[in-house]
């Protein structure tokens, strides 16, 4: 925590100038068992126009799972403060005189150079003293250790109706509602889940995790009081003694409601009395309390009471106007276990209440998004074949009769038939044959011919082998054509998908894409071996197609003569 220079002018917190000084304070809640040990000493007196239900000295957000701690930024007073943003609903103005004798009752340190001043949630000015304000949480602390001084303290306080306020949601973005938890102790988790009995974050959630504290643990009271709020006296208290004083109540319930995704933090101070508005009512430590308070979405910090001992806590109250009030109201309207039920979800902040209405804005984009993904797979795919089909044709030697074999084989697999990598055209033309694939065999086989002798001759290769070889890939097109798209399995050598390679060497040769293939040691030797090339004029006939071969065509023969197609 942090203070301006006491020389500093004074300067309104719009201005949000932070303190250069650190600040030393002692927590009021490590007091608060030794306050409690001497009930009767009085601590400071008031006098205000209505009732005030409490007193607030700190509030405590942090929790590591050993201590409470606070992140007030302090910043020197102004003339006036005006409410935070987050509060939506009416306030109403309310004023109160306070008088401190001396110190307000807390422990005198040497090492304290500020002490806590009585205040509210939602100061707005302070007459008669100089304080500092930390805006967030409404706790104001002096400078110097104040005499017996008095202050006019002015703040506004939210007006809401006990139904909006069971109804309300609560404010995940409240400043210190979700401070940390530690090392959660096994047990605690549990423990939380069913005390609301499966309500969702809501006001009302809240209310029913206050009952049931309130109905199962006990207030001690007497000498022998339990002290501290880390999670080893947390533990001892929630699933052990089930005994504490209002120390352990609020810390239990804020790790408690942060558990289950409730904001919450605890505020130390004093309950106020039940007194006719105008007389001066002295506050003792007997009074000492700490509560735990809940964000509550448009009303702002909620203070709840599982003790039931504060002097909001009772029908004594019904009539006031207070924000204390609303909350009690709502606490007696709580339904029983059984009938519990889930608020109606807020409408949305900028639907005036309305209901939700579906936007239909994202239909048209949507639809032209998706006719644009149908044309393009429905045009771009043949657009890119065609493409592809006109690149291959302008192939030329030996290039244009692989490209006319490479654009019958991707004719084929589009029809439906597998070919796998290992096969030879004459393995794809076979297939065909065997009736695993389209009755397009015969201009299969000629293809084959045609790649043969160009792969093999070693000759160079003439225009009319390529164009024999794209004749039979527009043969094999139209003989695709005329039959329905299927799918064809592998059979017998092919089922594996992997490469054959016949042990007859004049049959042995690559898939006629792959241009490498004819530099393999053992195309070598098939070539070296006794291939006998021949003109293939004659076999083209045998093959029993009339088909418009080269004169320069070319195939092989195997050692025995016997010519191979």
């Amino acid at each position: 925590m942090t203070l301006l220079d006491p020389v500093t002018p004074v300067l309104s917190l719009r201005q949000t100038q932070p303190s250069a000084a650190p600040v030393i304070l002692t927590s009021p809640l490590d007091d608060l068992a030794a306050n409690l040990r001497e009930p009767d000493v009085p601590v400071f007196t008031y006098t205000s126009t209505g009732h005030v239900d409490r007193w607030r000295l700190a509030v405590l957000a942090g929790f590591d799972g050993a201590n409470w701690s606070s992140s007030a930024v302090f910043r020197r007073m102004g003339a006036t403060v005006a409410l935070p943003s987050g509060i939506t609903v009416p306030t109403t103005s309310r004023a109160a005189t306070v008088y401190l004798p001396g110190a307000t009752g807390q422990t005198d340190q040497s090492d304290q150079n500020a002490w806590w001043l009585p205040s509210q949630p939602l100061p707005t000015s302070v007459a008669g003293t100089t304080p500092w304000l930390d805006q967030s949480s409404g706790v104001l602390v002096a400078h110097d250790r104040p005499a017996s001084t008095s202050y006019r303290l002015t703040w506004r306080e939210p007006e809401v109706s006990s139904a909006a306020l069971a109804g309300a949601a609560v404010d995940p973005h409240a400043d210190g509602g979700f401070g940390g938890l530690g090392e959660i102790p096994p047990g605690i988790f549990d423990l939380a889940t069913s005390a609301v009995h499966g309500i969702r974050p809501s006001f009302q959630a809240a209310l029913v995790l206050e009952r049931f504290l309130a109905d199962n643990y006990k207030v001690a009271t007497g000498k022998d009081l339990p002290t501290g709020a880390a999670w080893p006296q947390l533990t001892n208290f929630l699933l052990q003694s089930k005994r504490g004083t209002s120390e352990q109540f609020a810390a239990a319930y804020v790790v408690l409601a942060r558990l289950l995704g409730i904001p919450a933090r605890i505020a130390v101070g004093y309950r106020g009395e039940v007194a006719a508005p105008g007389l001066p009512i002295t506050v003792h430590n007997r009074d000492v309390l700490a509560w735990p308070e809940v964000a509550v979405a448009g009303v702002g910090w909620v203070p709840l009471d599982p003790t039931r001992t504060a002097a909001g806590s009772g029908a004594s109250v019904a009539a006031d106007n207070s924000l204390a009030a609303a909350a009690d109201k709502a606490r007696q309207d709580l339904p029983p276990v059984k009938q519990l039920r889930d608020p109606p979800l807020p409408p949305r902040a900028d639907d005036g209440g309305r209901p939700p209405v579906i936007s239909l804005g994202w239909i048209v984009p949507g639809l032209v998004l998706l006719l644009a993904l149908m044309a393009l797979v429905l045009i771009g795919i043949p657009v890119l074949k065609a493409l592809r089909r006109v690149r291959r044709r302008r192939a030329t030697g030996l290039d244009g009769v692989v490209a006319a074999w490479a654009e019958a084989r991707d004719l084929l697999r589009s029809h439906g038939l597998a070919v796998a990598a290992g096969m030879t055209p004459r393995d794809v033309a076979a297939a065909c044959d065997r009736g695993e694939g389209p009755p397009v065999g015969a201009h299969v086989r000629v293809l084959a011919v045609l790649l043969d002798s160009a792969l093999w001759s070693g000759a160079a290769t003439q225009a009319g082998a390529v164009e024999g070889a794209w004749s039979a890939v527009l043969l094999v097109r139209r003989g695709l054509a005329s039959q329905p798209a299927a799918v064809f399995p592998y059979s017998g050598d092919f089922a594996s998908g992997q490469p054959v390679v016949s042990s007859r060497r004049e049959d042995s040769y690559a898939t006629a894409s792959h241009r490498a293939w004819p530099t393999g040691p053992w195309v070598r030797a098939a070539r070296a071996g006794g291939g006998i090339v021949q003109d293939i004029t004659a076999e083209a006939g045998a093959i029993g197609n009339d088909w418009p071969l080269a004169a320069t065509g070319r195939t092989s023969r195997g050692r025995d003569g016997t010519l191979r197609a």
